[in-house]
């Protein structure tokens, strides 16, 4: 009876113009975040590929935790859409306290966890949940929760990817590394041999490789730049401008890193040169070329070739630029960001 209550109240919410005043928000756990939180490694399998899903109605000031899984309350502090909580505004989202007592197994004996939760909302778009649980009686924990969240679901892939152990990289590539990815070592090893290969005939034909008149700089390939897209986070990063943008890919060749539609991963070979030339090499589309340009701070491509290989080969030119691509640096780490999907989708892996 209960949860039929509450599947009434929230297609209620959903109806109507209720959804003008609401804004869906979907947070995938990643073994990372139990981590980083200090979660027992035992409780791991109970939360990660897990979807945490909300519902914000701005209109009463409420939210309400209407995931699939129910193990998530313990990270969202309520059970179910009839725990609806109210929230606070803040500057940059919502942020909500709860407290939960649970009795336990001997009389007088009782466990409380407190929560005081908060999501990032930037531009009507949800990006992170934070959740800080402390919990007291019986025993004495804190844990402090980070995971990225978006407005829209994640894929069934995505959830098998944040089940993934972590990738370790360090100076020396080793074929056995725990949780190291099936895809990592041929990958790495692959390109390092081209690059190997195009150093060495570079030094016989003792000559610089130009393109239109204009010198290109070849970019040395760096394998420990290479990780796993889908545990990238661009909080914390610096967003380059539209100057910085140029400076960074201007006549230079450079090896990138990307996920596909499928999710696969998968490397290029690219060179932008400074008359507005863009040329793409890999063995997912073979070869392709178009124009490039900055536009503001956002990155823009028109294709006349998308590849030559499968569909790709298939595939119309242009007419028109397509822009909304940003660039976020990380110390040495430069990542493509899909800014109407809101996710990063590639990086590059030369050292630059």
């Amino acid at each position: 009876m209960k949860k039929l209550l509450g599947i009434i109240i929230l297609s209620l919410l959903l109806s109507g113009n209720a959804l003008a005043n609401d804004i869906e928000t979907f947070c995938l756990i990643k073994r990372q975040d139990l981590i980083k939180a200090k979660l027992a490694p035992s409780d791991h399998s109970r939360f990660m590929g897990e979807e945490i899903k909300f519902i914000i109605n701005f209109e009463d000031n409420q939210i309400l935790d209407v995931s699939e899984a129910g193990e998530v309350s313990v990270i969202t502090g309520m059970y179910g859409p009839l725990d609806a909580q109210k929230f606070e505004k803040t500057s940059n989202g919502i942020k909500y306290k709860h407290e939960i007592k649970l009795e336990g197994e001997k009389e007088g004996e009782f466990v409380k966890y407190n929560y005081n939760n908060s999501i990032t909302i930037v531009d009507g778009k949800p990006e992170s949940l934070y959740a800080i649980v402390d919990q007291s009686g019986l025993s004495f924990n804190n844990w402090n929760f980070r995971i990225d969240c978006r407005n829209f679901k994640y894929t069934e892939k995505e959830k098998q990817y944040a089940k993934k152990k972590q990738l370790q990289i360090g100076n020396q590539i080793v074929q056995n590394t725990e949780g190291m990815p099936d895809w990592f070592v041929p990958l790495v090893n692959r390109i390092t041999k081209d690059k190997e290969l195009k150093k060495k005939l570079n030094k016989e034909k003792e000559k610089k490789v130009k393109e239109k008149g204009n010198l290109v700089i070849d970019t040395d390939f760096y394998p420990s730049l290479i990780e796993n897209l889908y545990e990238v986070s661009i909080d914390g990063m610096k967003k380059l401008n539209g100057e910085e943008i140029k400076i960074l890919l201007e006549n230079k060749r450079i090896d990138t890193f990307y996920t596909d539609n499928e999710g696969e991963h998968y490397s290029a070979d690219e060179t932008h040169t400074i008359n507005g030339d863009y040329y793409d090499k890999s063995k997912t589309h073979g070869e392709a070329s178009g124009k490039w340009k900055v536009q503001g701070d956002e990155l823009c491509y028109k294709y006349d070739k998308f590849g030559t290989v499968g569909k790709y080969k298939e595939m119309e030119a242009d007419k028109e630029f397509s822009c909304g691509v940003y660039i976020y640096s990380y110390y040495i780490n430069y990542y493509f960001y899909d800014v109407i999907n809101a996710y990063v989708y590639g990086k590059i892996v030369s050292k630059i």
